[in-house]
């Protein structure tokens, strides 16, 4: 084919940079609840952190704006705290985790107070990447997605489960959330094996932690499943949940239908025919273990 035609024909679609006013603050925590949904329906952009054992949240939010920037990139001196702050934080959670777990509450207070809390205007791409030297501090992650009620209670249900568990194991001697818990909203897709699919808003609930802490696996597996007690609620598919007890069928539950017309449209447009696209995970969520995909050879008896 003429090059030139297949390029007349592509089209481009350009995102235009644009600025945001970003406002960080701390609230206490059952002020945020209440205000919630007020805080939703007012910003563009609402996100929620919690440092476990503080009595006050982190909100984010962030809006459209035409003023001019207050903040002009993230210097080298940025940088290099940045660099400081995780190589820290990663020599110091090693040491707290292996000889001291119980100053785990004290330090996460103290990270809490120790942010900056301010308004600021600036280019989109500096509020979303504000972190550098992120690879330095490996964490694990598990996240849950479900759409939101139209009171919010099933987010302060999430909520209430981590505050819940968090206090149990540590009555245990157990901190295996030693980082955050991360919440945000976003709104509804078409893709068939997203929590979300469909109209409405839709919640990711998210927690992380420094290393292996002991308890880590039955904490994280425990809320998970709480989590996705919710209609539809689906694990955020890059993030660790193949650990958590009876996870597959959990999820083959809330997909409903939607997996088996996922799979009939796969099969009907001819992309993978021999389902060289799957691997371990996906094969274990989307097919029967007794249905082979397509191309699979089939079992050889003796």
């Amino acid at each position: 084919h003429d090059l030139s035609g297949v390029i007349a024909r592509i089209k481009l679609r350009v995102v235009p940079l644009y600025r945001v006013q970003q406002t960080d603050r701390r609230m206490p925590i059952r002020d945020m609840l209440e205000q919630l949904p007020e805080l939703i329906a007012a910003h563009d952009s609402v996100e929620l952190y919690w440092f476990p054992f503080n009595r006050d949240m982190w909100i984010r939010t962030v809006d459209r704006t035409l003023a001019p920037r207050t903040f002009h990139g993230h210097g080298f001196w940025f940088k290099a705290q940045n660099f400081l702050q995780n190589g820290w934080l990663v020599i110091f959670s090693k040491l707290v985790m292996r000889f001291a777990p119980a100053l785990t509450p004290m330090l996460l207070k103290l990270g809490m107070r120790m942010l900056p809390y301010r308004t600021r205007v600036l280019d989109l791409p500096e509020s979303h990447h504000y972190h550098h030297w992120i690879e330095m501090m490996p964490a694990g992650c598990l996240e849950v997605g479900f759409k939101v009620d139209p009171d919010l209670a099933n987010v302060r249900r999430a909520w209430e489960t981590t505050e819940r568990l968090v206090e149990e194991y540590a009555a245990r001697g157990l901190y295996p959330l030693n980082l955050t818990l991360n919440v945000r909203f976003i709104g509804s897709s078409s893709a068939l094996l997203t929590p979300a699919y469909g109209e409405g808003m839709t919640c990711y609930v998210e927690i992380m932690w420094m290393g292996r802490p002991n308890g880590w696996a039955e904490l994280s597996s425990e809320l998970c499943r709480e989590w996705l007690k919710e209609p539809g609620a689906l694990p955020h598919w890059s993030k660790e949940f193949e650990h958590v007890e009876d996870v597959i069928p959990i999820m083959r539950a809330n997909l409903g239908d939607r997996r088996a017309r996922f799979l009939a449209a796969l099969e009907q447009s001819g992309i993978d025919p021999k389902g060289n696209f799957f691997n371990a995970l996906t094969r274990r969520v989307l097919v029967d273990n007794d249905s082979p995909l397509p191309g699979d050879e089939p079992p050889v008896s003796h």
